[in-house]
């Protein structure tokens, strides 16, 4: 079975998160890795969002109010 996972750590001023895919073998689990995973920073303030996606080499940014 494939599973895919958000993973979120959560700061006073930053959130990162991570979607991941998992999957079930044999009743263990492994993981295929990343698919997404970012970053929304200076929470609170003007701050900014970043995006990374594993199929591209391009980073997405944005900024935030």
């Amino acid at each position: 079975m494939l599973m895919r996972v958000l993973v979120i750590n959560c700061g006073s001023s930053t959130l990162k998160f991570q979607v991941v895919e998992v999957s079930e073998i044999d009743g263990s689990y492994r993981t295929g890795g990343w698919l997404v995973n970012g970053i929304v920073d200076r929470i609170g303030h003007a701050g900014a969002i970043k995006l990374a996606f594993r199929d591209s080499s391009e980073e997405q940014s944005e900024d935030i109010e």
